[in-house]
């Protein structure tokens, strides 16, 4: 076993090294897909926004159309009996503009908290995106370093093994032919 260690690529830092390089490449994908994502997230509020814009110009519609029922309901008073059936009419559509408005309050409510769940999306990918590169920079220079050193140790530790090896095959040679010699 304590050969296998010591033995030339199979020091166990190679792997290490692959695995690290590994994890530095899932990193980038995540990286990659929280950017992605990011970018999804403002166009989702821009897309808000719009309706948003498009929401305020119905309002606007509701209030103008408000005040042509009022001003239909005052001139079917002057008519007298004969305008009767004009002012139900205007009744109905002053309530159905006053509907249509609160529709639209609760339509703004509703833009109003997709904005901000959207930003707040947004938000949280640019936190992990900057959290994740945090990350890969500490596996490059931490790690990557760190390996780097390891795999010199052990380098140095294979040449002093092999050295006392080679030492100690020597002094055995030397003792026996000592030995031989007497």
């Amino acid at each position: 076993e304590m050969e296998d260690v010591f033995r030339p690529n199979r020091t166990g830092v190679n792997d290490l090294m692959v695995a690290f390089g590994e994890i530095e490449r899932v990193l980038c994908d995540v990286a990659g897909l929280q950017a992605s994502l990011g970018e999804d997230a403002h166009r989702l509020t821009e897309a808000v926004d719009l309706v948003q814009g498009l929401v305020k110009d119905v309002g606007a519609l509701e209030a103008r159309m408000n005040l042509i029922g009022i001003n239909a309901v005052i001139a079917c008073t002057g008519l007298g009996q004969d305008g009767l059936p004009l002012k139900v009419i205007a009744h109905q559509l002053r309530d159905l503009v006053e509907d249509s408005g609160r529709s639209v309050g609760r339509m703004q409510g509703d833009l109003d908290a997709m904005r901000s769940a959207a930003q707040g999306v947004a938000d949280l990918l640019a936190r992990q995106a900057e959290e994740t590169q945090q990350i890969q920079s500490g596996l490059e220079t931490q790690v990557t370093r760190g390996l780097t050193q390891l795999r010199a140790a052990l380098g140095e530790v294979r040449g002093a093994v092999a050295a006392n090896q080679l030492q100690m095959t020597g002094g055995i040679q030397d003792g026996i032919t000592a030995m031989e010699t007497h």
